[in-house]
């Protein structure tokens, strides 16, 4: 059954990052939940093309559908990125950290030298929000 493929796919997935967390290898940790981020994407991509379609009719969104749109419309949707972290994180910030981190394994990308996203920076262990601020 493709429901049973699904879950013990996302299963070692999380295990995977499970198991690179614990052993405090932050980059593959992110790398994995980026990863996972745009698979989970991708399988809401016909719902988030509705909803690029109905704000590119608004003027809100404009050019070619895409990864961006699926990843954000997820994000958006399942994470609730102001939710939880407050109007300083929104899923285009959370989509350049991945491209910064996926394409450049950096911190910066294209979106946020570009297209007005904030970067987003990372602690682990000791080290505190608040100075990264």
């Amino acid at each position: 059954m493709a429901v049973d493929r699904l879950a013990n796919f996302l299963n070692g997935f999380v295990e995977a990052i499970e198991t690179c967390r614990d052993k405090q290898l932050v980059t593959p940790t992110l790398v994995l939940i980026y990863t996972a981020i745009d698979i989970l994407g991708s399988l809401v991509s016909s719902e988030a093309q509705k909803d690029f379609e109905l704000k590119k009719a608004q003027g809100i969104e404009q050019g070619k559908f895409g990864t961006r749109h699926s990843f954000c419309f997820w994000v958006d949707s399942y994470m609730e990125p102001q939710k939880y972290f407050g109007d300083e994180c929104r899923s285009i910030e959370i989509y350049g950290a991945r491209c910064g981190l996926l394409h450049e394994l950096r911190l910066e990308s294209d979106m946020s030298r570009n297209k007005g996203a904030r970067i987003i920076a990372y602690a682990s262990g000791i080290a505190k929000v608040e100075d990264l601020k």
